[in-house]
């Protein structure tokens, strides 16, 4: 179970930071 919810919270944390790098690149093209 342990090793279930840690690669939920590593695929969350991969995912956040695509989302974060995305929207930081859409920040830069916008200005």
């Amino acid at each position: 179970m342990s090793f279930v919810n840690l690669g939920l919270v590593v695929f969350l944390v991969n995912y956040g930071n695509a989302i974060l790098d995305r929207g930081f690149s859409v920040f830069l093209l916008s200005l």
